[in-house]
């Protein structure tokens, strides 16, 4: 670390890692969808948002965020859009990672990872 010439550390340097372990990665990429903004039939439904989502798998996915929660939707960035719910039993989740954790497997093992490490590692 650097020293001003007083030969003290900055104060900042303090707060700065220790170690720089890297976490690792949950998923490839995370991105607002081109579907967006949401059109005025869907909006009266309770559609807020939608996430493209592409896990470590390589499965690409939009997620719709609803007044109601979130749930995997039928379409796959592809030219139609499909808003219908993805599988026979509707699932609205409160949270985006759970519909995420839902499909992918690297996700859950290293999402356990990143919160095992985050927990235990980190001087606070």
């Amino acid at each position: 670390m650097k020293e001003d010439k007083n030969g003290d550390t900055p104060l900042l340097a303090q707060f700065y890692p220790k170690n720089s372990t890297t976490l690792p990665k949950c998923i490839a990429r995370l991105a607002l969808s081109g579907w967006n903004p949401p059109p005025p039939n869907r909006r009266l439904q309770g559609d807020l948002f939608y996430i493209d989502v592409t896990t470590l798998e390589g499965e690409s996915f939009v997620v719709t965020a609803s007044s109601r929660g979130f749930y995997i939707n039928q379409s796959k960035n592809t030219v139609k859009f499909d808003p219908a719910p993805r599988g026979k039993t509707f699932t609205t989740l409160p949270a985006l990672l759970s519909s995420v954790r839902l499909t992918s497997s690297n996700y859950r093992v290293n999402f356990f990872l990143t919160q095992f490490y985050l927990c235990f590692f980190i001087n606070v």
